[in-house]
């Protein structure tokens, strides 16, 4: 009809408003091939798949949304030679004219881009590489300026995310946001949409088995942990950028769980804690962006990291608007214990999934003890195996401390207790290994006891810390340009003269503390102090300013105990003392240093007035009732 424009009929192989000369289709193996078209000119169109979700519309693909997710591609690049090339890249795509010179340009850095992603060495810049010639190729199909060259870049692309999909976990980790905006982009190929079931399926799966009841994550280390969390958040990005259908509930609910958690991961300035300074907030980019986005208390959080200021913007933040900083989700085995949201709060990670738990102490954003946190314990010159996992036992927080402990049963009917105590206003930590005999109570002497005990616990260090021991002391400082924490083995004799009881030494980025009982029951604490202010006085003034340790007397019904019964100690740094206590057989009313203690254990801090002011106390769990 004159004057009435006529509406093109839509074509079911059209991908991104284009045309490609080529249908992709999965092969009989799973593999994507490409089909020529039909005999007599005409193209057999896409079959859709079996099962398929409900698609919405393709967003449209215009030259802002393009330039913004080529510069976000290269910015995921750590090598400069690929990052340059991405830009590059997106140079010419968005630039004008879009003539044939321009066109032949693009399709020569487009495969330029995808060679390189191929020979790259880091696994990690050849997905994001990807991801831009996908975005590439959508961009001439949607200008209708797709070719030969075109249709076998795409083929490619889809092999690659066949193979990655099939490979192994952490192919699939790096490789799903590839994926997904490769599906997106190219919804109506067959090849594509089974890649896309492939991945989603994946990463429920992966989002199911990680993530825990309170958003803990069922990994080794805190890098391991931004990594997934991240991976997931760019694989949402890539859902929603493609406009396909968002996650299931579920899953969206179980990523918000690790988002909130994976914050209290972050240092100083919302970045990643690191053994240097180096690096930034490039790589935590997604977790920021969605924090931002979330309830008011995560986005005060990431607001008070990254920029010191509440989310108005015009006043410094107040603690109690955000997140707690501490945490722990029984079921992936995880505890985090924050000392605050300050810029140079402590942070301790522990992880206990399996028979050695791993040990990560931060500072600030600098990490000053990370990996495994061994333990041996020997009994007349025999080790004693665990014979069971790991489980948790104690879980307390207050405004001054944060306090866990962990469990494991020895042999011959011995208990290992492993604790962690934070000093929130002190930015102290206190790690504390006891070896109890369950069974025995208060007066017991049973054979069990009748041997004598050493136990070991050794810490990681980074390779950037070095250990400066004392010349005449037990303890030793950890330092790379400046003092970064002060180690005490309150457990053991100030003086070096006295080795008898044990040591602690540090032989190759491992801190070792050794200590020995004449009875099968022992505490072996390690007093670690991380406030900076207070080790750049006692590096700078020792004379002035003193650091010492006492074992005290503990008393019950005015009988003294042996320290294998109940065991206290007082810490001097500076001005600043403190008490611990900690009971090995059955919590009573005891006395220590003038106060009574019925519990089975106590830290605190000595006031003014010379009276210990309780910062935790920990009960016996058939006592607290």
């Amino acid at each position: 009809m004159a004057g009435v424009k006529q509406k093109k009929r839509p074509n079911p192989e059209a991908a991104v408003n284009g045309r490609l000369p080529t249908v992709l289709k999965p092969s009989a193996n799973g593999t994507a091939a490409a089909a020529t078209s039909a005999p007599g000119g005409q193209k057999q169109a896409a079959v859709p798949a079996t099962g398929a979700r409900s698609r919405p519309a393709m967003r449209r693909l215009t030259r802002n949304r393009l330039t913004d997710q080529l510069r976000q591609a290269a910015a995921r690049c750590e090598s400069r030679p690929l990052a340059q090339l991405v830009r590059r890249l997106g140079g010419v795509l968005t630039g004008k004219p879009c003539d044939e010179r321009r066109l032949r340009q693009s399709r020569v850095l487009l495969a330029d881009c995808l060679d390189g992603a191929l020979r790259a060495d880091n696994q990690a810049d050849r997905w994001p590489v990807c991801e831009a010639v996908a975005w590439g190729v959508a961009w001439l199909v949607r200008n209708k300026q797709a070719d030969a060259t075109a249709g076998g870049l795409l083929e490619r692309l889809v092999q690659l995310a066949d193979r990655a999909i099939g490979g192994g976990s952490v192919d699939r980790r790096l490789a799903a946001p590839f994926a997904l905006t490769l599906a997106g982009l190219f919804a109506d190929i067959e090849g594509c949409r089974a890649i896309d079931r492939v991945t989603r399926d994946e990463l429920e799966r992966d989002v199911a088995a990680t993530v825990g009841e309170a958003g803990g994550l069922r990994c080794d280390a805190s890098d391991d942990m931004l990594s997934a969390v991240c991976g997931w958040l760019r694989c949402c990005e890539a859902i929603a950028a493609t406009g396909a259908n968002p996650l299931p509930k579920s899953a969206v609910k179980a990523i918000d769980r690790a988002v909130a958690a994976a914050v209290r991961l972050l240092g100083r300035g919302g970045r990643p804690v690191m053994a240097t300074t180096s690096g930034g907030r490039r790589n935590v980019e997604p977790l920021l962006r969605a924090a931002s986005r979330g309830r008011r208390k995560l986005a005060a959080t990431v607001a008070a990291l990254t920029a010191g200021r509440n989310l108005s913007g015009d006043g410094r933040w107040n603690e109690k608007g955000l997140l707690p900083g501490s945490f722990h989700d029984q079921q992936a085995a995880v505890a985090l214990l924050r000392s605050g949201w300050t810029r140079d709060a402590v942070r301790v990670l522990v992880t206990y999934q399996s028979d050695v738990p791993r040990l990560e102490i931060a500072v600030g954003s600098r990490l000053v003890v990370a990996g495994p946190w061994e333990q041996t314990v020997e009994r007349d010159g025999s080790p004693l195996p665990l014979v069971g996992s790991w489980r948790s036992s104690r879980w307390e927080a207050n405004d001054e401390a944060v306090y866990f402990e962990m469990v494991a049963d020895l042999a011959e009917g011995l208990r290992l207790e492993r604790a962690v105590l934070v000093l929130t206003e002190d930015n102290v930590v206190l790690l504390g290994d006891a070896v109890i005999l369950p069974t025995a109570g208060y007066g017991d002497q049973p054979a069990e006891l009748a041997h004598p005990l050493c136990l070991r616990s050794t810490l990681s260090l980074p390779p950037t810390i070095g250990i400066e021991a004392c010349d005449e002391t037990t303890e030793v400082f950890g330092c790379d340009l400046k003092p970064r924490f002060l180690a005490l083995p309150i457990g053991l004799p100030e003086w070096r003269q006295r080795t008898d009881r044990g040591s602690l030494v540090a032989v190759d980025q491992r801190l070792t503390l050794n200590q020995m009982s004449p009875v099968s029951r022992l505490y072996a604490p390690l007093w670690l102090d991380l406030d900076a202010r207070r080790l750049r006085r006692l590096r700078r003034q020792p004379e002035e300013t003193q650091r010492t340790w006492r074992q005290l007397t503990v008393a019950d019904t005015r009988e003294r105990l042996t320290s294998d019964q109940a065991v206290g100690y007082r810490i001097q740094a500076g001005l600043d003392q403190w008490l611990v206590y900690r009971s090995l057989d059955e919590p009573r009313n005891r006395t220590l240093l003038g106060c009574n203690l019925s519990c089975e254990f106590f830290a605190g801090r000595f006031g003014t007035d010379g009276e210990a002011v309780r910062s935790m106390e920990v009960f016996d769990e058939h006592d607290a009732g």
